[in-house]
């Protein structure tokens, strides 16, 4: 063991040895060992009070490449947070307690042990050990077997609450001066791992060797495995934590799962913790975002649920209780092809699959300005990733594997366009080249598209698909993915967010064929809306009163996105020219012609302008004009020789009239 032996005793955080109990931050009567330092415990609490608070950010799916801790360092820090193991992975663990001490069979400080912690549990399993990439075996008692008999012994829990008895080191390790069956570390899935100083130094010649645990993590609850979940069938249940007893018995149905979509659930849901042995002890929790049961939308988990399983996709990593619990749903759900989106106040997933088209939009359906981003920036669409994830067959580290490119994009871009993308929580390496193939493909979908709707859309929500037809936007039967919904109550019109959708990305991401899709876009240039038939109607306003002759009257609603409506008018005979009767702004709803030259049937022309480029007319009418009549009572009289009103009635015809 050279050097490191030989060291005094060092206690993490405490020098005394003395039962630490944490109350609160992971519940009442929970033991855990004096080394936990109280930096760590701090930690714990300020989870416990966190409030429920997250961003939604559908429009950067990435999660954040900052995490707080490193799986496979083994090392000691007061400050390192809580891991949290979820699926099959290997970690180095957290040093909680490290101590030299003496036995009589070797002389001064000839045993140091480690207690380290490697998950908050309980955990399914401790699968084994690897000492400087080299596996260990241990019998019954936790001593070695093979070439580490009689220098190495380590014992093992799983985290349960509360543990039985406090752990051990194995057989013919020794105990440390000062360890009682008090320091049970209950909650935590921890490991003992004790080493023998050599003195002829044939053992440990380079310190303290590389230590790896390979264990099985947290249990998930499953809505398919539950009877009482509409087209569940099993004994799995789901319960409110304020309900001791009722959450005491769910946990129990639950089971060990890798699935990325049942995992990312119970992190919304959030990890608790009590002390099952005090009745009186409550439901804390520790870990996970700590959403209601309510707030989470269900059915979109189980269907990414179903899609993970049925393509063998599987999460497995450690996530620490410093890191960003949304960021952490998106490292889950990455695994798993997925995407969180906060739904209103309720937690729900995107997932990346071939989906149906549920609805179309079309010009009727718009009730505002709407807008489409034709392309992603050019430093967003990628054509090429290096992505970085863990192998077991690389002693779990996390590493860069070769680059992917998509050749044709490459191609159409002229040259590559790179990024590193981590990817945390995939540990299988098809699995990743499906990730970085749906991540490039959804580079290159074009938008955002923004659209405020009619309020009957309301019914719709993030992650459904509908057709959009809008031409005027350059969107031509298009497919597009709802990514955010937003209402105006006071208006009562909801703007959705989308992004295209090509359904050949699938295929070509699930490996299904070579050849990738092309690269989406607007179908043409946006085009200027042509006023609908029934828009506009066309009237007749007969001389009366100060109208001295027949005017047309046009009235209607103009269409959303344009600048400005132009007004037209001739008699009806389809090759006479159009006589411009003016222009009004784009919101302009009446529209009075007159000065009509002379009697006759008379149509009307309405057009739009945009962006300086005028439309295609919409033509309405025709109708009947009559001729102009005068009223005596409007004409001026300034000599006083102006007829009595009705003075030529019932006079023959051609009767002369005074005055003229």
């Amino acid at each position: 063991m050279s050097k490191v032996a030989k060291t005094a005793a060092m206690v993490v955080g405490a020098v005394a040895l003395v039962a630490t109990g944490v109350g609160a931050a992971i519940g009442a009567g929970t033991i855990i060992a004096a080394g936990v330092s109280v930096g760590t415990v701090a930690t714990v609490a300020n989870v416990v009070a966190g409030a429920l608070t997250i961003a939604s950010a559908v429009t950067a799916p990435k999660p954040s490449s900052t995490v707080s801790g490193s799986q496979t360092s083994f090392s000691a820090n007061p400050d390192d947070a809580l891991p949290l193991a979820i699926g099959r992975t290997g970690t180095a663990g957290k040093i909680t307690y490290r101590i030299g001490f003496d036995t009589r069979d070797a002389g001064d400080n000839d045993r140091q042990a480690f207690v380290v912690t490697l998950s908050v549990g309980p955990i399914a399993a401790i699968e084994g050990q690897t000492v400087d990439q080299v596996p260990v075996t241990y019998s019954g008692t936790g001593a070695a077997v093979g070439s580490y008999a009689g220098w190495m012994w380590s014992r093992g829990q799983l985290g349960a609450l509360p543990e039985a008895s406090a752990l051990g080191f194995g057989t013919g390790a020794g105990t440390p001066p000062g360890w009682t069956s008090q320091h049970k570390l209950s909650g935590k899935a921890a490991v003992t791992w004790t080493l023998r100083f050599d003195t002829k130094g044939k053992m440990f010649q380079g310190g303290v060797p590389a230590p790896m645990w390979v264990v099985r993590g947290i249990a998930c609850y499953d809505p398919t495995k539950d009877s009482t979940y509409p087209g569940g069938s099993g004994p799995h249940r789901m319960a409110d934590p304020a309900d001791r007893a009722a959450y005491d018995a769910a946990m129990a149905t639950w089971e060990y799962s890798e699935d990325p979509y049942l995992l990312a659930m119970r992190w919304a849901h959030g990890i608790y913790q009590r002390d099952r042995s005090n009745p009186a002890s409550v439901y804390e929790r520790v870990m996970g975002i700590g959403a209601p049961w309510a707030m989470i939308d269900v059915a979109a988990f189980v269907e990414g649920r179903n899609l993970a399983m049925a393509n063998g996709w599987k999460a497995g990593g450690i996530i620490y209780s410093t890191d960003g619990k949304w960021d952490t749903m998106k490292r889950i759900l990455q695994a798993g092809m997925g995407e969180p989106l906060a739904l209103g106040a309720r937690i729900s997933c995107l997932v990346n699959t071939p989906k149906v088209s549920l609805a179309t939009i079309t010009a009727d359906d718009v009730v505002g300005p709407a807008s489409v981003g034709g392309t992603q920036p050019r430093r967003d669409r990628i054509n090429t990733i290096t992505p970085r994830y863990r192998l077991e067959a690389n002693n779990w580290q996390f590493l860069p594997g070769p680059p992917i490119s998509v050749a044709k994009h490459v191609t159409e871009d002229r040259g590559k366009r790179s990024r590193l993308q981590d990817y945390p929580f995939i540990q299988s390496t098809p699995q990743v080249a499906t990730a970085v193939r749906y991540d490039i493909e959804n580079a290159r979908e074009f938008g955002p598209i923004v659209l405020p709707l009619k309020l009957v859309w309301m019914g719709f929500k993030p992650g459904d698909c509908v057709t959009a037809v809008l031409p005027e936007l350059g969107l031509v039967s298009q497919p597009i993915l709802l990514l955010n919904r937003d209402l105006a109550p006071a208006g009562g019109i909801v703007t959705m967010t989308a992004r295209s959708e090509t359904a050949e990305k699938h295929p070509f991401a699930l490996g299904q064929t070579t050849t990738p899709p092309a690269t989406p876009g607007v179908t043409a240039t946006p085009l200027v809306p042509v006023p609908r038939d029934g828009d506009w109607t066309l009237a007749v306003l007969a001389a009366n009163g100060d109208r001295v002759a027949p005017s047309l009257l046009i009235t209607g609603i103009a269409a959303a996105n344009i600048d400005s409506v132009i007004f037209e008018y001739r008699l009806f005979d389809a090759g006479r020219p159009w006589s411009a009767a003016g222009s009004g702004a784009a919101n302009t709803t009446v529209f009075e012609i007159t000065g009509i030259p002379a009697a006759g049937a008379y149509e009307a022309a309405i057009s739009y302008v945009r962006g300086g480029v005028v439309g295609d007319r919409r033509i309405i009418g025709p109708v009947i004009v009559g001729a102009a009549e005068l009223a005596w009572g409007h004409v001026s009289d300034p000599d006083g020789t102006r007829p009595e009103d009705n003075a030529t009635v019932g006079a023959p015809v051609g009767t002369p009239v005074a005055g003229r």
